[in-house]
């Protein structure tokens, strides 16, 4: 059964106390993940408190959204979420948030922004905690005349980060953030992210590249998931006679462990890793799609 998205309006101000959103009350180990979205014209950010009183603040600007895991505790006193704003004067605030239980569809997440600062990082996924096998895939759907940016789950305050470019889409799991930046000042990035899992099916994964075939283009990494064996599906949606390569970087360098002929897939798992893909010569452009089939323990 279909369960409708939660929602929320109020007009308030920076001294407000905010919307409640969630009440404390959950002992389960597990982590709930909420995704908030703003339908509205006004920025406002979550303020979520978890069992320890530690207080963390994910900003949401209009048209984007952002998924964060609820630590909760049996203190009832205590809303875990609410919706705050910075303004100093009274705005009306408007959002939809969905919560990630067992197979309910939860619409895709996503944003749509002019970046003021290359140097600050924007969180897409905050609060993770527990290590695990939590995957997200993010895809860049900009413009032709809109640019690359870096995807990362490192402190947002690091300039690492694999290069996401145009019409691509990359999976990573999260151990803490996921965060996304701006490879300039005032770049206008467009893009949508999806929580990857067996009950949870999203679009597939997508790559292109005109690279030669030195030129690797990473398009899965799990270096901070479990050893679980994740698998994958690679399809080669490119030209007649085009050949990919799908390799592994170990001890410094590429080891090929499958290649995907045009019109062809191939199936593998992958551990605590990365997973790139380049053309099998120096001249063909590849292209093609990849899919998360599930988790498995060996």
């Amino acid at each position: 059964m279909k369960i409708r998205s939660g929602r929320f309006t109020g007009k308030i101000d920076k001294t407000d106390p905010g919307i409640e959103i969630i009440k404390n009350g959950h002992t389960q180990e597990a982590e709930p993940i909420y995704r908030f979205f703003n339908s509205g014209l006004h920025s406002f950010y979550v303020e979520v408190v978890d069992k320890d009183n530690v207080t963390q603040k994910f900003t949401v600007e209009k048209n984007d959204s952002v998924d964060v895991f609820i630590k909760s505790s049996t203190d009832l006193n205590i809303a875990c979420a609410v919706i705050k704003t910075e303004s100093q004067s009274k705005v009306d605030l408007e959002g939809i948030y969905d919560c990630f239980i067992g197979s309910t569809k939860v619409r895709s997440g996503r944003f749509n922004m002019t970046v003021p600062d290359a140097a600050k990082a924007v969180t897409l996924v905050g609060n993770k905690a527990n290590q695990g096998n939590v995957i997200y895939r993010v895809f860049n759907s900009g413009k032709e005349n809109q640019t690359s940016f870096k995807v990362d789950t490192d402190s947002p305050t690091n300039n690492t980060g694999v290069d996401l470019k145009l019409g691509n889409s990359f999976d990573i799991v999260v151990d803490k953030n996921l965060t996304i930046k701006a490879a300039a000042n005032d770049d206008k990035l467009k893009g949508i992210y999806e929580l990857l899992g067996e009950e949870n099916r999203v679009r597939p994964g997508r790559f292109r590249s005109k690279g030669t075939h030195t030129t690797e283009l990473k398009i899965i990494e799990t270096k901070k998931g479990t050893n679980k064996k994740k698998w994958y599906r690679i399809y080669n949606s490119g030209r007649e006679g085009s050949v990919i390569e799908v390799t592994e970087r170990k001890q410094g360098s590429h080891v090929i462990v499958a290649e995907v002929g045009s019109g062809q897939t191939r199936d593998l798992p992958i551990g605590r890793g990365a997973i790139y893909v380049r053309s099998a010569d120096a001249t063909t452009p590849i292209k093609g799609i990849y899919e998360f089939l599930g988790i498995t323990e060996k």
